[in-house]
This record gives C-alpha cells, structure tokens and sequence, in this order.
C-alpha cells in the first residue's frame, strides 16, 4: 500500500484545498479573535463561519474538473487576500495606542515576543493550551479525508459534503451560539468542553463502522472546534492590555502555524508507520493532556476588554 500522501494524490486533493479555498483565507482570519476579543467580547466573524461552509462546497465542485482545481483555486484566492491585506485593508490600531519613539529592530524580534507571553504564568499555560489543541487538531484533521477514504473508499464529492455539513454546525455556533453561552459559561468552561467533546469524537471517528455515522461525529467535532476558537482568543486577549494585543495575536498565530506543521508531520508518520487509527488515539491524548492544563490556568482580565458580550453578532 502507497503512504498516505500518495494514496490522497490519487485520490482526491489534499489538506485545506479538499475543504475548499475559502478555508483556507478563513483560517487566516484565527488571528483576527484575539484583537476583536480584546475590544468586543469573545465574538466570532462572519467571513470565518461563511468559509468552513462555502469552502467545502466549492472545493468539492472544483474536484469535479480535476484533483488539482481545488488546490490552485485556494492559492488564487490566498494570493489575492494577501493583496487586498496590503493594499486596500484599513489600519485596525488607533493611532493613540501605537508604540510611540523612535523604531528599533529588536521590537519586532519574534523570539523575544515568545519568551516574553509565556513567561507571564496564566498566558504561559493558555498559550501551552493553545499549542496543545492546534498539534491534536491539525494532526488529525489533515488525515481525515486519508482516512475515509481508505476505510470507506469515499469520492471527493462524498468528502466535500461531509465538511460542509461539518461547516453548517460551526457557523451555526460560531454565528449564534458562542455569544450566547459565553456569557453564561465563561470562555474557560466553554475552552474546556471544547476540549472534552474534541477527545471524545477523535475516538468515535475510529469507532465508526458506516460513513454515514461520521456526519453526527462531524457535527459534534465541528461544534466543538467551533467553541474554542473564539474562546481561547478571548482568553489570551484579556490577560494584556490594549496595547500588547497585537503582540499576544502575533505570538498565538505563529505557535498556530508552528503546531499546523508538525501536527501533520506526526499524524502522516503514525498513520503509516503504526494505524490509520493511530493519530486519532493521539489527539485524544493530546486533547486530554490540555483539558486540565485548560482547567488549571488562573486566568483574570489584566487588559483593558470587558466582559464577553451576549450577543452572537
């Protein structure tokens, strides 16, 4: 048998493309909960919620011309966020809370920045949380469709409607819900559900003896994954002040995006080298191991945010 990455080649496109090109200019919005947290409340955007639904669909419609439509359609449209980032997006930070004085090159050292969030105990743990989540999460999620296809030998079209329905559940809490239960919860409760349900779908996606009983997982797993996202930002926003919150938004970003590779990497290697089960069983160790580190930060609102708003938009 071919490893995972050739047999998904063969097969249908791979990772972010098979969910569709809007997915993937929609995860680059993760960094955008931190800011709008920190101002608004834990309060999720519209653009994000849209992508996990339109993005599926239209990657699936693409697979129909070829296994590779998807993918350059998910380059085109990242490119193009990319331009209109640089060239038409407004400045978000007021012009009063900017570093006044004069520039120096070691503001912008990464590394410092880093070393600087997590030595702070409460963000230190959450941002160890959030490393936790993003390793299980995108470990296993970038699997998937290896995975489904290899046990229920599933079309790509078969895949993009299964993410799609994975999509309707996460706008339908990230756009209703999450406001709503905030409030009443709190985004620690909520970070630590999230966490619980995650774990616990990992294990029922290997448990699964049809395909159609993935469509219930997937709705569990994506209303979970839809929990966290917001709440974490807000979590990480309210332990700085205003004008740290691009600091604590650029730090959570590049351990996200430093977590998405090696997550795949450990996942594709486990998958291959053990079971097609086996990264499953590892994120749901993983989820489990940052549920009580979650449960165990003593998080406060040292910023300048107030209290999450009730309302979902």
């Amino acid at each position: 048998m071919p490893p995972a990455p050739e047999r998904l080649a063969e097969t249908s496109p791979r990772g972010d493309a098979e969910r569709g090109p809007l997915l993937n200019s929609a995860r680059g919005e993760e960094n955008l909960f931190a800011l709008q947290a920190g101002a608004e409340g834990c309060r999720p955007h519209k653009n994000l919620e849209l992508g996990f639904v339109f993005g599926p669909a239209l990657g699936g419609a693409l697979s129909q011309i070829s296994l590779q439509a998807p993918a350059y359609a998910a380059g085109t449209l990242s490119l193009i966020s990319a331009i209109v980032g640089c060239f038409v997006l407004p400045e978000s930070l007021p012009q009063e809370q900017r570093t006044a004085g004069v520039f120096q090159w070691r503001e912008v050292n990464p590394l410092a920045t880093l070393l600087d969030m997590i030595r702070r105990p409460a963000l230190g743990m959450l941002l160890l949380v959030w490393c936790l989540f993003q390793f299980a999460f995108t470990g296993h999620t970038s699997i998937l469709a290896v995975f489904v296809i290899d046990r229920f030998g599933m079309s790509p079209v078969q895949l993009a409607f299964l993410f799609v329905v994975g999509g309707i559940a996460n706008a339908i809490v990230q756009g209703g819900l999450v406001g709503r239960l905030a409030p009443r919860f709190g985004e620690k409760r909520l970070a630590l559900a999230s966490l619980g349900l995650q774990a616990l779908t990992a294990i029922a996606l290997v448990a699964a003896p049809v395909f159609w009983l993935l469509y219930p997982i997937m709705v569990l797993n994506s209303a979970a994954t839809a929990l966290i996202w917001p709440t974490m930002g807000a979590l990480m926003a309210n332990q700085v002040p205003l004008p740290e919150q691009g600091q604590i938004s650029g730090a959570s970003t590049a351990l996200g995006s430093l977590m998405s590779v090696f997550g795949p990497l450990w996942a594709g290697a486990i998958y291959d080298q053990f079971a097609p089960v086996a990264p499953y069983w590892s994120s749901m160790l993983v989820f489990a191991l940052a549920a009580p580190a979650s449960a165990g930060a003593r998080v406060g609102n040292r910023g300048m945010a107030p209290a999450v708003q009730s309302s979902g938009h």
